[in-house]
């Protein structure tokens, strides 16, 4: 065969590769250690010579969802031939797929981040929320929870920034309104946050969250009447939720209804155990009913499950001093 003697010529001056067509290669019905160099090759294509190929070849490009290339012979096709209508139609095509793709990859990107956020990973988190925002450029829950990491890392400017532009984005994002209104009060913008945890609340009535925050507004405002109205609606809403009735304790306290604030404590250590602010809270409650004993084992409590809890610790001491004091 002649086959066979070309082999033989192939071999007797050391040439490589001659024996392999380039459509062979080109299929997939080989190993790339049959042929030398293969990662040295360089593709070059036919360049198309008209509109028509350049959308031809797009299509082509398409159809193997090679979107940035298919858009980039569509965009060529188009610039050689402005009325080919196939080539517009195509183009939309390409578009539309590859806004739907990365509007995917964003919402992955966005979950990522939350996921990291959880964790404590707040760099991590930032990775993923700015990946999840250069995908798709109006995700307007990726701005708002990427302020919430900013607010978390000490940023309340970017975080300031982040929510507004959520907000331009979605006028209707409640969550975003909330997540303002939170980095408002630490900037001491009193007003502003009230605003903003009260159109939260217009646009979500069942948000938990803006009417806990709220509620924490007012106590910090001294309104202990307004704060537990907001408390209430918040536990009305989410009765399982041991932060709210941890906050309601606090508002309860200085209005003297110690049973109600001690019975607050007593529900939100039943549905998380290892919450330190729970039993400091709880702490300052029977300090406040002259339980001091159970006042310091609820302050101890506390410091085993957060040795760092600066408050738990004063509260301690003050509670060490006043039996001692009394025992005197």
């Amino acid at each position: 065969f002649e086959s066979e003697r070309m082999a033989q010529f192939v071999e007797l001056f050391g040439l490589s590769n001659a024996l392999s067509s380039y459509d062979y290669l080109q299929s997939d019905g080989w190993d790339e250690d049959e042929i030398e160099g293969w990662k040295q090759f360089i593709h070059v294509e036919n360049q198309p010579a008209s509109a028509e190929d350049y959308n031809s070849r797009g299509e082509a490009k398409l159809a193997k969802d090679d979107l940035d290339g298919a858009l980039a012979d569509f965009n060529k096709a188009i610039e050689l031939n402005p009325d080919l209508v196939a080539a517009h139609d195509n183009r939309s095509r390409a578009e539309n797929a590859k806004s739907d793709r990365n509007k995917t990859l964003a919402d992955t990107w966005n979950q990522f981040g939350r996921i990291k956020k959880e964790e404590g990973d707040l760099d991590n988190a930032l990775v993923g929320y700015n990946k999840a925002i250069e995908l798709n450029p109006n995700f307007a829950a990726a701005y708002s929870n990427r302020g919430l990491v900013k607010k978390a890392k000490g940023d309340l400017d970017g975080a300031m920034a982040d929510f507004n532009k959520a907000i331009d984005l979605k006028p209707d994002l409640a969550a975003a309104y909330t997540n303002r209104g939170d980095a408002k009060r630490a900037k001491s913008d009193m007003d502003g946050a009230l605003a903003d945890y009260d159109r939260a609340i217009e646009l979500k009535p069942d948000s938990a969250a803006s009417y806990n925050n709220r509620g924490e507004l007012k106590r910090g405002k001294r309104d202990l009447d307004g704060a537990l109205l907001d408390y209430n609606k918040a536990i009305e809403i989410k009765p399982d939720s041991a932060i709210y009735y941890c906050n309601r304790s606090l508002a309860k306290l200085p209005k003297r209804d110690l049973d109600g604030a001690l019975a607050d404590c007593n529900r939100a250590i039943e549905l998380k155990p290892d919450f330190a602010v729970a039993y400091n809270n709880r702490g300052m409650v029977k300090q406040v009913k002259g339980d001091l004993d159970g006042a310091l084992d609820d302050y101890d409590k506390a410091l085993n499950l957060k040795p760092d809890f600066t408050a738990a610790r004063t509260n301690r001491d003050k509670a060490q001093q006043a039996k001692e004091s009394r025992n005197r």
